[in-house]
């Protein structure tokens, strides 16, 4: 995952940090690239800003919508 998620940042903002993630604290101003806990603040800001319902939402959890949707 941590693989994946570092291949997925570079694809999508390139390999230097830009505008898109958060400012830095000031002990660390001086990075030139973004580290994991950067790629992991940046995704969890996006999941926030655009939530996405799905099918097992719409009811309360129960065993069988879980097992339902895990063998959709």
């Amino acid at each position: 995952m941590y693989s994946w998620l570092i291949l997925a940042g570079l694809a999508c903002y390139g390999p230097t940090r830009t505008e898109v993630y958060v400012e830095l604290p000031k002990w660390r101003r001086g990075a030139k690239r973004p580290s994991c806990q950067d790629l992991i603040n940046l995704l969890r800001k996006q999941l926030v800003e655009n939530p996405h319902t799905f099918a097992t939402a719409l009811s309360p959890p129960s065993y069988e919508t879980m097992i339902l949707a895990a063998a959709a």
